[in-house]
């Protein structure tokens, strides 16, 4: 009985990996023929980060030592000035976000993105790799560009009435706003690529949701 079912396990076999093969030939197909894995991926980024810096900018979370400073000027009927300060942060948290965006695109040309079967192991591999290539060097990039924005977002006044208010000693108030600076670009770029690492996972899950060709077919390679 084996004998006579051994030719038929083999041309199941064989006829299992046609219609693999078919299917992979169909896709290519609805996808404008051979799909250009780098294509996708470079897609996958720009449309990505079209939605984060599209989508509401996440609030600044304050330190522990700012937040002792707001509690003190409220417990002593100043928080209006606490507000206010808090509000500058979280403008200039949303106007890093587009610059964030645009230093990561620069990164994504420098991504080696040319083979799936680097990508494959992990569903936020493509985020992963592309942090690892645009994080360093990108404060610098950007502080420029944070420090004008923080200008015209008041914060530089705004921090100087918080310091008079609270009564904060500190010992160079420029450094100290330079500090909230940094935090609140540390959080524009953790944030840019925590949103591309949950849109990485959602994609490998169901490829179609990309709702873009080339995304979709260059992610059901990836399955």
């Amino acid at each position: 009985m084996i004998v006579a079912f051994a030719p038929f396990a083999s041309a199941q076999g064989v006829f299992s990996k046609a219609i693999e093969q078919a299917r992979r030939v169909a896709d290519q197909e609805s996808y404008g023929g051979e799909l250009n894995f780098a294509d996708g991926v470079a897609r996958f980024f720009d449309l990505g980060l079209n939605e984060i810096t599209a989508a509401p900018a996440p609030l600044y979370q304050a330190s522990a030592g700012f937040v002792k400073l707001t509690d003190k000027l409220r417990s002593e009927g100043k928080s209006e000035t606490a507000l206010v300060l808090t509000t500058k942060l979280n403008q200039l948290l949303a106007e890093t976000l587009p610059q964030v965006a645009q230093a990561v695109r620069a990164g994504v040309v420098k991504v080696k993105l040319d083979s799936s079967t680097d990508f494959k192991a992990s569903p936020t591999a493509l985020g992963d790799a592309l942090r690892k290539v645009a994080t360093p060097g990108l404060k610098d990039q950007l502080r420029p560009g944070v420090a004008q924005a923080g200008e015209a977002a008041g914060l530089p006044a705004a921090f100087d009435a918080f310091i008079a208010a609270s009564g904060a000693k500190l010992g160079d108030s420029k450094a100290a706003l330079g500090l909230l600076e940094d935090q609140a670009m540390a959080q524009a770029i953790d944030h840019v690529f925590l949103q591309l690492a949950k849109q990485e996972t959602a994609y490998r899950a169901d490829p179609a949701r990309a709702n873009d060709k080339t995304v979709t077919g260059m992610f059901i390679t990836l399955k």
